[in-house]
Parts: C-alpha cells; sequence; structure tokens
C-alpha cells in the first residue's frame, strides 16, 4: 500500500511511525489531530529528498526538528531512532 502513495503521503507515514513526542501514546485513534503532528516537516523532508540530500544532511534537518523545534531531549536510544528513521527516508527515494 505505501508503494502506491505519493512521496509527501510516505514521508507523513515515516514521520507518524517514527513520532519522536510520542503522540501515539496520548492520542485517541479517532483524534484528528493525530495524523497531523509532523505535517510540519513533511514539506522539508520531500524537498531534501527530491534534491539528493545525502544522509547526513537529512540527519541534520531531523534532528533540528527533533532536538530544536519539537524541544526533546537528547539521548542516545533518540540518537539510535533518528539514525532508523533517516534510513527509512533514503529508502523513499529508493521507492
Amino acid at each position: 500500500m505505501l508503494m502506491t502513495q505519493s512521496l509527501p503521503q510516505r514521508c507523513q507515514f515515516q514521520w507518524n511511525s517514527f513520532d519522536p513526542i510520542g503522540v501515539s501514546d496520548w492520542a485517541d485513534d479517532w483524534d484528528p489531530h493525530r495524523d497531523d503532528e509532523y505535517q510540519t516537516y513533511v514539506g522539508t523532508t520531500v524537498k531534501l529528498l527530491k534534491s539528493g540530500a545525502d544522509q547526513h544532511k537529512l540527519k541534520a534537518f531531523v534532528r533540528n526538528c527533533v532536538y530544536v523545534s519539537m524541544g526533546c531531549r537528547q539521548a542516545d536510544d533518540m540518537d539510535a531512532r533518528i539514525d532508523a528513521f533517516v534510513t527509512a527516508l533514503l529508502s523513499l527515494r529508493r521507492s
């Protein structure tokens, strides 16, 4: 199913799956804001992927989103999650 979606839709799905602030922990399935929490970051994510941004550039963008924009606490487990998320984003370009 993910393959038939547009790049912005696939990026949105990846951001929702990554869920660095834990929206899925507190939002009910019916909550209309659950699926749009990370929509702000999708446009830039798509632009970076389309422009051929490498892993380092994507990681810098995501780290800024997570640690600066969202205010998450920096931790090793979050860094590992960011690495996995960036890998997932890069795979969207190949699909």
